[in-house]
């Protein structure tokens, strides 16, 4: 599971960075560098109502992150939340507001 496959309001726990042929590794040495790394704890603090951002808490603070980036971060399946969160599927990017759905 990626970052982009979690839940609102959910705990999750880093187990790696994927490695994508579609971009180069200059993003995921920069996940890296930011401190996503393996066995990071980090929260889904917001979702962007039309995709393009994530905002994760983690390490005492807060970062967003496009789409592009957050598929990259693979999560374990283990959730700490409590409320079991909101589900965002993705949406028809060809449609006229493109981007992601919440539903609780």
């Amino acid at each position: 599971m990626t970052l982009l496959d979690a839940r609102l309001n959910d705990t999750h726990k880093i187990i790696g960075i994927k490695k994508d042929a579609d971009c180069d590794d200059s993003i995921a040495r920069r996940l890296l560098d930011m401190g996503f790394t393996k066995g990071t704890q980090i929260k889904i603090a917001a979702i962007a109502p039309f995709g393009g951002t994530v905002l994760v808490s983690m390490r005492g603070g807060m970062v967003a992150l496009r789409e592009n980036a957050a598929s990259l971060i693979l999560l374990d399946n283990k959730v700490d939340g409590i409320d079991g969160g909101t589900v965002c599927q993705k949406r028809d990017l060809s449609n006229a507001t493109g981007g992601r759905q919440c539903v609780k």
